[in-house]
């Protein structure tokens, strides 16, 4: 795996929306210049097929990498690695991938759903309006070469845990 990406743990599901993530990768690429590595995990669902499609479609195989499912310690490491967690969920009652980031010192973009902009309240987390690949195009464009936005943010959020707060 490439030393820079953005990791999306999430069963390929229709409600993760994988497909505004490819999107927003064809925006950077296209309008940013920017070539950035997705490594997806989690296993095949209702959305696959349209997943791999788009990323065909939009020539995007050198830049997604599919994982499957993995080892709570391949887990563990991939989080460590990735300049941050992406969650484009449409709905959920929480994101224990955003608390996992949290736990292992990395940066979060999230999707603008209820449970996440009410994490916002103690924790800091890059939102994006669901559903928008330009929103979220601007988002990974603003931090991704921001090192200290991301090392602040991710020492805010270990704060946080430390006082209990999450």
């Amino acid at each position: 795996i490439s030393d820079e990406y953005i990791f999306y743990p999430a069963q390929l599901w229709h409600h993760k929306d994988h497909i505004t993530v490819i999107k927003a990768l064809k925006i950077l690429r296209d309008e940013y210049r920017l070539n950035i590595m997705l490594v997806l995990s989690g296993d095949k669902f209702s959305s696959s097929k349209d997943i791999f499609n788009l990323v065909d479609k939009y020539k995007l195989n050198n830049q997604v990498q599919y994982l499957g499912k993995v080892s709570f310690k391949n887990l563990v490491a991939l989080y460590n690695q990735a300049q941050f967690l992406i969650t484009a969920t449409l709905y959920e009652s929480s994101s224990l991938p955003v608390l996992e980031a949290i736990a292992t010192k990395t940066a979060i973009i999230a999707s603008n759903t209820l449970p996440n902009i009410e994490m916002t309240k103690n924790l800091s987390l890059n939102l994006f309006q669901a559903k928008d690949p330009d929103s979220l195009a601007k988002a990974i464009n603003n931090i991704w070469h921001n090192d200290l936005l991301r090392k602040k943010q991710t020492e805010e959020n270990q704060q946080k845990i430390i006082e209990g707060v999450v």
